[in-house]
């Protein structure tokens, strides 16, 4: 399964690629800060940083991102659910990081 669905994408920006390139550089700016606020963020916040971070993973079609994400707005910051965040996360940007490179959008 990819990290992220290119289709989804393309709904979601009505096909312009110049408006996908950029969701999905916001992308990558944000999942790893959201991830560092997440992680230093006491109980009361962490259900709205994992909320945002999994509204942002389904726009661009990230649904193990939007999943782990999930997990933490049911389960909270516990160390199996953020570890798995931070390597869906991860995975995410990577794959980005080679489609924005390839010039595949």
């Amino acid at each position: 399964m990819a990290s992220f669905d290119p289709q989804v994408l393309a709904r979601q920006t009505g096909g312009d690629a110049a408006l996908e390139r950029e969701v999905l550089a916001m992308f990558l700016s944000q999942a790893t800060d959201d991830y560092s606020r997440l992680a230093a963020a006491g109980p009361s916040d962490a259900g709205d940083i994992a909320h945002r971070i999994k509204g942002a993973a389904r726009a661009i079609g990230a649904e193990d991102v939007a999943s782990a994400a999930a997990r933490i707005e049911v389960a909270g910051t516990e160390t199996i659910a953020m570890a798995r965040l931070r390597s869906e996360i991860d995975t995410a940007c990577r794959e980005i990081s080679r489609y924005l490179a390839s010039g595949e959008e």
